[in-house]
């Protein structure tokens, strides 16, 4: 009797004992959900090498250029979409070796160009998924396709940066020129154009990537162009 008597308080003891572990994992358990929440509401802000993931996503390429051209100076920033797998001061390079070439809109010796990692900027140059670019281009139809300026950003479809245009054949490299050359265009001012006549050179901003009206492919910002 005694065994079994003192058998039976024991196990009464021992669902205590479970009953009290277990509101105690589930207490701490609750706190480690709602900790894990407030992280994920905070900005991300962390060093990743060259670059610098910002709370909205994107790498800013580290560092800042020499200024070029002539006149006051235009800041830009350069930054890629954090779930690329393009490296921010890559792109950076690409970006402002066609800006601040001489065939570039600097020739028109009215502003100068510098990249930089921070504000204050005058524009952006993003490369976004295509998802992305549709977002940052709304109201704008890029449809997953295009690329676009708004507000004070060219955002470039990473997309087409990767595939180019029919109008380019397999001359990448004179894409890239004339896409940010065109897309950073609308942010100095200018607006689309036409081709003027049949086998001249394209305007910059004519739409190449929907076609060329007859007109030869043009990477650079032709003299009539210039203000």
């Amino acid at each position: 009797m005694v065994a079994r008597g003192w058998g039976s308080a024991s196990s009464h003891h021992g669902r205590s004992r479970d009953r009290s572990t277990g509101i105690a994992l589930r207490v701490l358990a609750g706190w480690l959900i709602a900790l894990a929440l407030l992280a994920a509401a905070q900005p991300a802000t962390r060093r990743l090498g060259a670059t610098e993931l910002t709370g909205g996503g994107f790498n800013v390429a580290q560092g800042r250029s020499l200024r070029h051209g002539q006149g006051p100076l235009k800041r830009f920033i350069v930054e890629v979409e954090g779930s690329l797998n393009v490296r921010a001061k890559r792109f950076a390079e690409k970006v402002q070796n066609i800006l601040f070439d001489r065939r570039s809109w600097i020739r028109s010796k009215t502003f100068s160009l510098k990249r930089v990692d921070s504000s204050p900027a005058a524009f952006r140059v993003t490369l976004a998924t295509r998802s992305t670019t549709d977002r940052l281009c709304y109201p704008l139809a890029t449809n997953g396709s295009y690329s676009c300026w708004n507000g004070s950003r060219a955002v470039i479809n990473v997309w087409r940066w990767r595939n180019g245009a029919r109008s380019y054949g397999d001359n990448l490299k004179g894409y890239w020129r004339y896409l940010i050359n065109h897309e950073v265009g609308h942010g100095l001012g200018h607006s689309h154009k036409n081709c003027p006549r049949q086998g001249d050179k394209a305007p910059v901003m004519l739409q190449q990537t929907i076609g060329l009206q007859g007109c030869r492919r043009n990477p650079w910002p032709k003299h009539p162009e210039f203000p």
